[in-house]
This record gives structure tokens, sequence and C-alpha cells, in this order.
């Protein structure tokens, strides 16, 4: 259960760097996790050379084997190439001086003024593992299966598309390409989109909850916890802010703060379809997949209290939440399933 995800390792949908540590609750058997830091100790040599002075040295003698070179083909020349031989042999000897310590003006030479660099947005870090399709393990159509209910809006997204490359300040056309990207499985675009809006809409709470959900699909579990922090400084009550704080919290391995958010949750939206999707989450995290399977059954009983962007927003998390990976090849998830979907349930890749 534990892989190797560059310099972390993934258990359970989370990645633990290297110093990291995790407890884990199987059942009555509890499991202590840490990614021990890795001794890295100096080489043989180290200490003896001095690195930077051995790459000059290097430099140097190759510059004078060119130089040394240049002039003996020079002194081969016919006696009737002499003009421009003598050219040639005082150019080599310009290149030799400053390339041997001598003047450096062609490299401290200002660059030709130019337009100012347009700024690089500073990097940001996954703290966790994109959610992505990963039905070629399970053999089964969980991506097919929660794609069932996404809108087709091609019209409208064609729309969006001109008023954009017309208009790229246009708010609406902006919404639709960000919800596009986000139902196409493009959250990097969907979090560019919204991030813009969000800027110019501070107080649209429907705005920063997508712009979370979008920072979630990529991993980006600390900017998604700003996102739900800001809407909960103005509205302590959203649930659906309360919901995603909760895993949030949980992906970070801030398992006791998560444990606060879901009591919070629980006490303001306590029989709430996305409140038995959360536990389940949770569960699920932390190995307790009996109580995951329970809480997934009593959202999906009481699916009907959701919109039609909650029913699709459920079915894609059970599709793609690597907090469910594990559930998916569990013949007792697809069981539950078809129990509540009948024919509309999951069904095996061909």
């Amino acid at each position: 259960a534990v892989v190797r995800l560059g310099t972390g390792l993934g258990i359970r949908g989370r990645i633990l760097e290297e110093g990291d540590e995790l407890s884990l609750f199987l059942g009555p058997i509890h499991v202590q996790l840490e990614h021990t830091v890795r001794a890295r100790l100096p080489p043989e040599w180290a200490g003896l050379w001095d690195q930077r002075f051995l790459a000059a040295a290097l430099l140097i003698v190759a510059a004078g084997t060119w130089i040394d070179a240049a002039e003996a083909w020079l002194d081969r020349q016919p006696p009737d190439a002499v003009a421009a031989v003598t050219q040639v042999r005082e150019l080599v000897r310009s290149v030799g001086s400053d390339s041997l310590g001598g003047s450096s003006r062609a490299v401290a030479m200002p660059a030709a003024k130019g337009p100012d660099p347009v700024p690089e947005e500073p990097t940001a870090f996954a703290d966790g593992p994109r959610h992505e399709d990963d039905d070629h393990l399970t053999r089964m159509g969980w991506a097919a299966w929660y794609r069932q209910l996404v809108p087709n809006d091609d019209d409208q997204l064609f729309e969006a598309q001109q008023r954009f490359a017309l208009d790229p300040g246009d708010p609406w056309a902006r919404r639709v390409l960000a919800r596009s990207a986000y139902d196409h499985d493009n959250a990097d675009e969907a979090s560019r989109h919204y991030g813009w809006l969000a800027e110019r809409f501070p107080q649209d709470s429907a705005i920063r909850l997508r712009l979370a959900r979008a920072d979630q699909r990529r991993g980006h579990h600390r900017s998604e916890v700003v996102h739900y922090e800001t809407i909960l400084e103005r509205d302590p009550s959203h649930a659906e802010a309360r919901a995603g704080m909760a895993v949030g919290l949980a992906r970070m391995n801030r398992l006791d703060e998560a444990a606060v958010a879901l009591d919070q949750l629980e006490y303001i939206a306590p029989d709430a379809p996305m409140t038995a999707l959360t536990v389940a989450q949770l569960a699920a995290l932390t190995g307790h997949h009996k109580r995951a399977l329970e809480a997934l059954d009593r959202a999906f009983r009481n699916r009907s209290a959701l919109s039609d962007e909650g029913q699709l927003e459920l079915r894609r998390t059970i599709a793609l939440d690597p907090a469910f990976a594990s559930l998916r090849r569990d013949p007792r998830l697809r069981s539950l399933i078809y129990r509540h979907l009948g024919a509309a349930g999951v069904r095996p890749m061909r």
C-alpha cells in the first residue's frame, strides 16, 4: 500500500515527504508511519578539491589549447596570405587575452534595452496526488460512469470561447470556460480561470468554492484550505466549505483539526448527503473501509437532496478521489452503487 512518488512515499491518497509522520487506525490496529530522513554521507573525496577552482582551471586549459592550435595553423599558411593571416592572428590573440584573464568587455557589456519581462507566477507545489481516473488499474469504468452526468455545453462553450478571444476580461466567458475545464478534468485550467474571477469578485463564495475544488483535484490542498477559510470567515455556517475543510485538513495529516471541522459540519448539516460523503472520505483516508461504505450508502440514500451539480460532484469524488482508490477495487462499493442506481451503475471496462 506504500509506493514511491518522486521524493515522497504515497499512502492512502497522501504523500509523506522525508521527516513526515502519519497515524492510521486499521480496525483495532494502530499503525504509526514515519518517512525517515535519508542519511547523506559525504563522498570519499569531499573536502579535498575546490570544485569551482577545478572548473576554472579546466576552462583555462581548454581555452589555451584552442589558441595554441589556432596559432599553429596560422603558421602553416602560405606566404601570399600574409595580410589575412596577420588579421586573423591579431583576432586570435585578442580572444586569448580576454579568455585568459584580460579584459572582459564582451561579458560586461550591457544588453540591449528591451521590453520588461513578464514576471512568472510563483511555482506552487502539490501537497498530494492529483485526482485522476485509475480505471486501467480497477478495470472498471468509473470515469465513464461519473461523466454520464456531465452536461453538454458545446454551444455555450463555443460562444464563451469567441467572447474570450475578443475580451479576456469577460467574466461570463471566464465562468463558462472554468466550468467546462473542470468538467473535462482539466483542473489546472479551471483553477486559472476561477482564480482570475476570485480576484475580481472576492465576495462571491460560489466562485471561491469552485476554485477550492479545482485546487483539490490538482492536489494543492494548502491553497484549497485557504479558500475554504476565506468563505467561512464571511459565512461560518457554509456547509460545503466546512465539508471541504475537514477533508483538506485530513489530507495534510492535520487530523485533530479535521475532526473539529467534521464535528462542526455534523452540527450544521447532520443529515446532508455531503456530510455523509465527508465522513466516508475521512474514514477511507484513515483505513476504515467499512465505515466509509456505510457513509457512502447514506449519501446515496439521500442524494435527491443534492443539486445536479452536487450529484455530479458526488460521483466525481467516488470516481477520482485517491482516498477511494482501494474501495474502487472493492466489489462491495460496486454492489452499493448497483443497489442504489441499478442499470445506471458502474460497468466493467471492455
